[in-house]
């Protein structure tokens, strides 16, 4: 369990840097089209699915395995974070804290990456657990929805419009939304479902899932939701 977590630290911050890159690039792009701000963030999510590292001499990825596995076993543990400052910064401290003492059957890396590994998966569980019960709430709120139109229907339960449906998809919209603005509303809410955002934003969750312990995956998917809802 302690190699998976290993790995997907590393591609959690591997995938951190280019998080911070594409953050840059939105804000100087902010006045194209916000389509290209959401290709943006699919490169980011390749860099959080794909096992493995595409480099390049345009890479902006310092180094794809920041901590080695090995760190498990070394006797002097340290990391290998692409950028001379952060590991002059940092490895003295790893070496020290977690250099394992002669004769004890594990060492102080061991014992914080197992620790650290239970956590990350209670941390994934939890995240995976919320998505199927909001899932399951939302959907026993929706039984009461009313007919409206082709795969339209209306609520007395809901506060906004929005798509909801994996395969499916429906538009619910509020009782209280005005008539004069609905046109509009069902426009933006098919371009949605156009743009398959009712698929792209359950896995977009799904890896936000996996990687909860980064902040910068939460700055993504915000961002990223932010992105679409303009696109």
């Amino acid at each position: 369990m302690e190699n998976i977590f290993i790995k997907i630290l590393n591609q959690s911050i591997a995938a951190g840097w280019l998080i911070i890159a594409i953050i840059i690039l939105r804000m100087i792009f902010k006045k194209y089209t916000k389509s290209l701000l959401t290709a943006f963030w699919a490169v980011a999510a390749l860099r959080l699915v794909l096992p493995f590292s595409i480099k390049s001499v345009f890479s902006l990825i310092p180094s794809a395995a920041t901590v080695p596995e090995t760190i498990l076993y070394d006797n002097t543990p340290h990391i290998d974070s692409g950028v001379y400052f952060i590991n002059h910064a940092v490895n003295p401290a790893i070496s020290q804290s977690l250099s394992p003492s002669p004769g004890n059957s594990v060492n102080p890396a061991q014992i914080l990456l197992y620790f650290a590994s239970a956590l990350w998966i209670i941390g994934v569980i939890a995240m995976l657990c919320y998505m199927i019960v909001s899932s399951i709430i939302l959907k026993v709120k929706l039984k009461t929805a009313t007919y409206y139109t082709d795969g339209v229907y209306q609520s007395d339960r809901i506060k906004g419009p929005f798509v909801f449906g994996f395969i499916s998809p429906k538009i619910y919209l509020p009782y209280n939304l005005n008539d004069s603005y609905i046109s509009f509303v069902l426009r933006h809410e098919k371009k949605h479902i156009e743009r398959r955002d009712h698929i792209i934003r359950p896995l977009a969750f799904l890896l936000l899932a996996f990687y909860w312990f980064n902040p910068l995956v939460w700055a993504a998917y915000i961002l990223f939701c932010r992105d679409t809802e303009l696109a």
